[in-house]
C-alpha cells in the first residue's frame, strides 16, 4: 500500500494504456460477473460498473499501473501525451470508477495495479483522448498505436516532466 500523501508529486500521474470502445464493455462486465463474486457481488462498486451506460463525456481507459492508493472519486484537471511535452490538455475530469485489473470494481484505485478505469470530463473531451488505442480485445497483446496519454493534477505536471526526464536518462 502506498498512500497518496507518500507519493512524490513527479510520480503522481495515471498511464493510458488503450481506450475500451463501447462494444467491449460487455466483456469485461462479464469477467466480473465469472470472477469471485462472493468477494464483491453485494458492492456498490460492483453493482455500478455493472449497471453503468457510458455517457457522451466518459470514457472507459484501461491504465497502467496504479501510482498510489487512493479512494474515489479522485479528480484531476489535466491530460496530457507523454511523449510531447507541447501535448497539454487542461480539462476538468473525475475518475469515478474502477476496476482492480479489469475483474474487481473497487471505491478506490490500488497501487501498483492496472485498471479498468471511467473517467468523466466536465468539459469536452480532449479530441486526443479519442485517439487511444482501441482495445477490442481484453487484455490485448500485440503493437499499440495512437498517444500515451498521462492523466495529473496541473499542479504536479512540471515535477512529472522532471521525473519522465530523469528516467530517460538511465
Amino acid at each position: 500500500m502506498k498512500d497518496e500523501s507518500e507519493c512524490p508529486s513527479g510520480d503522481r500521474y495515471l498511464i493510458s494504456i488503450a481506450i475500451v470502445p463501447d462494444q467491449m464493455i460487455p466483456e469485461w462486465k462479464a469477467a466480473c460477473i465469472a470472477g469471485d463474486r462472493k468477494k464483491f457481488s453485494d458492492s456498490k462498486p460492483y453493482k455500478t460498473f455493472l449497471d453503468w451506460k457510458r455517457q457522451p463525456k466518459e470514457r472507459a481507459i484501461f491504465t497502467s499501473y496504479g501510482y498510489a492508493d487512493f479512494a474515489l472519486p479522485k479528480r484531476f484537471d489535466c491530460v496530457f501525451d507523454l511523449d510531447d511535452d507541447h501535448g497539454v490538455y487542461p480539462t476538468r475530469i473525475v475518475l469515478t470508477q474502477a476496476v482492480w485489473r479489469g475483474i474487481w470494481p473497487r471505491d478506490m484505485m490500488d497501487h501498483g495495479h492496472p485498471h479498468l478505469c471511467i473517467f468523466r470530463f466536465e468539459d469536452e473531451v480532449p479530441p486526443i483522448v479519442d485517439q487511444l488505442h482501441h482495445a477490442f480485445g481484453k487484455f490485448q497483446k500485440g503493437p499499440i498505436d495512437g498517444p500515451r496519454l498521462g492523466f495529473c493534477q496541473m499542479d504536479d505536471l512540471e515535477q512529472i516532466r522532471i521525473q519522465r526526464k530523469s528516467m530517460e536518462s538511465w
